[in-house]
């Protein structure tokens, strides 16, 4: 299974005022974010997954 996730890396994500942000890690989080999504203009939908 180790190779199931390959190319997956662990990220930091924040959500602040209606926007989630994403980081290499919690100590990046002051140096800017590598992306971010406004939560107003998305559309969410739950799924069941087996990960």
């Amino acid at each position: 299974e180790r190779g199931k996730y390959r190319g997956w890396q662990p990220r930091w994500f924040v959500l602040e005022n209606g926007v989630i942000s994403y980081y290499d890690s919690e100590d990046d989080v002051g140096k800017g974010s590598k992306g971010s999504i406004k939560m107003s203009v998305c559309d969410i939908k739950g799924e069941d997954t087996d990960l």
